[in-house]
């Protein structure tokens, strides 16, 4: 969190000095999320389910799974997803269902482009 309040210091809360005002502009809320990537977590009344992917070759980022009676899967910039994680959703890329969705591009290279998600309960 320190290095991003040293490259955005609008984004995070400062001490105000005596007779300076508060200025309003947007600021993170900074709130941690437990150790276990799985473990879902409540903010502002939305349950989050972290989604663990791969960026690049290996460095573990999060994606997020949220909503009650819809369900929504926010993943953004992912290489592949690993095991456990494909466990917690089917992809979906059909064109019958999706004709808009083109083919993806990585296809034969075992990479995905899809932008359609169902989720599938496993907790």
């Amino acid at each position: 969190m320190d290095s991003i309040a040293q490259k955005f210091p609008y984004l995070v809360r400062k001490k105000l000095k005596e007779g300076e005002e508060i200025r309003r502009v947007a600021q993170l809320d900074w709130r941690i999320i437990e150790s276990d990537l799985h473990k879902p977590f409540t903010t502002s009344g939305l349950e989050f389910v972290p989604l663990p992917v791969i960026h690049g070759e290996d460095y573990v980022s999060l994606g997020f799974l949220f909503g009650r009676k819809s369900k929504v899967a926010y993943i953004s910039d992912v290489s592949r997803f690993p095991p456990s994680t494909e466990h917690d959703y089917d992809i979906v890329e059909d064109p019958e269902f999706y004709p808009e969705v083109p083919p993806s591009p990585f296809a034969d290279q075992g990479k995905s482009s899809t932008t359609s998600v169902e989720t599938v309960d496993h907790y």
